[in-house]
């Protein structure tokens, strides 16, 4: 099995074979789409791999932040940039609401990515949200800055995640597409 790629920045012709044996039959198989179609340029494939490590971070970090908002909604508030009362439901809500995007995120990634062009950028409604809100609230340094860094890194994997040609839907004209295991 072998794919072949233009390369980037080498001196090997663009259509020099390249062996793709380790990689997982899904990503081999979304490589030699893109050669085939002749998308995969640089920037194709540098959206290709900040999609990937995006996907995982946000997922992931998520995951993370949902999981501390329950556990310990003390140290979660004081993260989050708001004062600390006595009522922190909230923290915990809010908890839950990551929880959730978390699992939806790494639940879209495994099972089809292509809808990852549109659930990126309805995240960044939330990370916008609790920007503007963090800062409305008199949030302490640096936490305003924490939301709106999270808005920048949603706002790269949103347009990653349109230029990644490995996202591209499915039609039942090309039979490598209409195969959904590479998604």
């Amino acid at each position: 099995p072998w794919c072949v790629f233009l390369s980037m920045g080498s001196k090997a012709p663009p259509s020099q074979p390249v062996s793709c044996r380790h990689l997982p039959p899904r990503v081999r198989a979304g490589l030699t789409l893109m050669a085939r179609t002749g998308h995969l340029t640089c920037i194709a494939w540098l959206a290709h791999l900040v999609r990937l490590l995006g996907t995982a971070c946000l997922g992931f970090g998520l995951l993370g932040l949902g999981a501390a908002s329950i556990v310990n909604p003390v140290m979660a508030s004081a993260m989050f940039g708001l004062p600390v009362t006595t009522d922190l439901v909230w923290v915990q809500v809010a908890g839950v609401r990551d929880i959730a995007l978390g699992l939806g995120t790494l639940a879209i990634w495994m099972f089809y990515r292509p809808a990852l062009r549109i659930f990126t950028p309805v995240t960044l409604v939330v990370a916008a949200g609790d920007a503007v809100i963090t800062m409305q609230s008199g949030g302490v340094f640096p936490s305003p800055f924490n939301h709106l860094f999270g808005v920048v890194g949603i706002s790269v994997l949103s347009v990653a995640a349109w230029l990644d040609p490995t996202l591209k839907m499915p039609t039942v004209s090309d039979p490598l597409l209409a195969n959904r295991d590479w998604v």
